[in-house]
């Protein structure tokens, strides 16, 4: 139940600190645009036409052909652009939590950045004790523990594979706790991480609701807007998407409440 209250009372929050949520809006619509104009260009230069969704759909070969023939540029400007995006996202990431964990003004991204990026470079390894323990039900299988065994192949797939995306969603949120024990207490990135993991077991059942409730805040409205508004024209489908981001932001940031409340709760007075 602790994970629940903590998330509606980080819903709460958001709500009172809706520039946060704007923050990660604005940031992936910049990164839209980023992409759209240069590749709109691109394409014109290339091709004589910027091809939409419809086109793309009555002329399946097209996208194929067009990366067979331009896959290299195609490609490094690709990657050029996810690293400028996620540089962007980090530095924004570090802004919004140094505004929640300790009230410090955006501009304090700076003290922060360097140690969320070393966490980001390291996070397969915090990934790695949580998969493992995922994967469990799944090498139960393997090596004939008769519980399993007498199970079929694909009862036991599906509980391998629940337990997979819970402990992904518990990684997931150990991963935040990271970047908040930097700003919380000004410790470098690899004690965060230890410190991380172990607040995530101890409090696993808390962490992966608030992921579960903050996933779902974001994916049912997007089961009623993504697909009956798409075919509605590019503006309203455009509309469509900007809410939809706006709402994942906005979950993110509920989320970011909901763990610092059990940082809070997890570190004596």
């Amino acid at each position: 139940m602790r994970g629940i209250i903590y998330f509606i009372s980080g819903i709460r929050e958001a709500v009172w600190n809706l520039r946060y949520s704007l923050y990660l809006w604005l940031l992936s619509l910049g990164f839209s645009l980023f992409i759209y104009i240069p590749a709109k260009k691109f394409l014109l230069s290339r091709v004589g036409h910027f091809p939409d969704a419809l086109y793309l759909l009555k002329h399946p070969d097209y996208a194929s052909g067009f990366i067979y023939s331009n896959g290299q540029t195609l490609w490094g400007a690709i990657f050029s652009m996810f690293i400028i995006f996620y540089i962007a996202s980090l530095i924004v990431e570090a802004g919004i939590l140094s505004g929640i964990v300790v009230r410090e003004d955006f501009s304090a991204w700076k003290r922060y950045l360097w140690r969320f990026v070393k966490i980001e470079l390291l996070s397969p390894i915090l990934y790695i004790p949580f998969l493992i323990v995922g994967a469990i039900p799944g090498i139960f299988v393997a090596v004939g523990i008769p519980y399993y065994k007498e199970k079929s192949f694909s009862q036991s797939m599906l509980v391998s594979a629940i337990f997979f995306i819970l402990f992904f969603i518990l990684a997931s949120v150990a991963k935040d706790y990271s970047k908040i024990w930097v700003v919380k207490e000004n410790r470098g990135s690899i004690n965060s991480m230890v410190k991380a993991i172990g607040i995530s077991f101890k409090f696993w059942f808390s962490s992966i609701i608030m992921g579960i409730f903050a996933l779902a805040l974001w994916f049912i409205p997007y089961l009623f807007l993504a697909h009956p508004f798409s075919s509605l024209g590019p503006f309203i489908s455009f509309t469509a998407f900007q809410i939809l981001i706006f709402i994942k932001a906005f979950s993110k940031i509920s989320l970011y409440y909901g763990e610092n409340s059990i940082i809070k709760y997890s570190t004596p007075a």
